[in-house]
This record gives C-alpha cells, structure tokens and sequence, in this order.
C-alpha cells in the first residue's frame, strides 16, 4: 500500500492505493493514532484503493471509535468496485461519514492546504 498525507482544511487526509490487509494495516493503524492524538478530522480517500480485507476494516473501526471519545470524525471519500463493495456489506458505511469524492468534503477548502 503506497499512503500520502495532507492536511485539508480541518481534515488530515490520508490518502491510499493498493491493498489495505494484514500486512499495510498496522502502518495505517500507527499514522492514524499519532493524528488522532493531535485531535484531528480525518479523512481517508480510498479512490485508488484496489482491496480491503477485514485488518483494513478493523483500522478503520478503531479510528472511528477513538476520534469519536475526543469528538471528532473519521470520513471516507472516493470509494469504488469491491472496497464499496465490502465497506457497505460490512455496515461500515454506518459508522463514518461517507463522501463520492473530496469536493463534497465539509470546511474542507476554508483554510489553506498545508503539505507535510
């Protein structure tokens, strides 16, 4: 799995490509704690995303839980095929706000794009 980070507005986003498994998801799992201690919105953008397997989906689980103990949100943006696919048959959809694509993502272009 390749992963960019960019902070969006308030969102940090964290965006994929290949394949989120067992072997990708405790990489995910360490970037995703560090920016939840900053308490920050995050958004994960799986467009380019090919594959997620159940090690994938429990990342995204425990991030949604533990942004919502410090009242902020996770999101995903862009996704498609079988991450879709397994993401809704999961009920995973119902637990994090879900976006067609970043333009749709709220205060997402009220403060300048910072690169890291």
């Amino acid at each position: 799995m390749e992963m960019t980070k960019t902070t969006l507005g308030v969102w940090i986003l964290f965006k994929l490509k290949g394949r989120l498994d067992a072997n990708s998801a405790p990489e995910l799992d360490k970037e995703l704690e560090s920016e939840i201690e900053n308490r920050l919105d995050i958004v994960l953008d799986f467009s380019e995303l090919d594959f997620i397997s159940s090690m994938g989906l429990r990342s995204i689980m425990q991030a949604a839980k533990k942004t919502y103990e410090v009242r902020h949100r996770v999101a995903i943006c862009g996704m498609k095929g079988m991450v879709k696919d397994t993401l809704e048959s999961s009920g995973m959809t119902g637990l994090v706000d879900v976006y067609d694509d970043l333009s749709k993502l709220p205060f997402a272009y009220d403060v300048p794009i910072k690169h890291d």
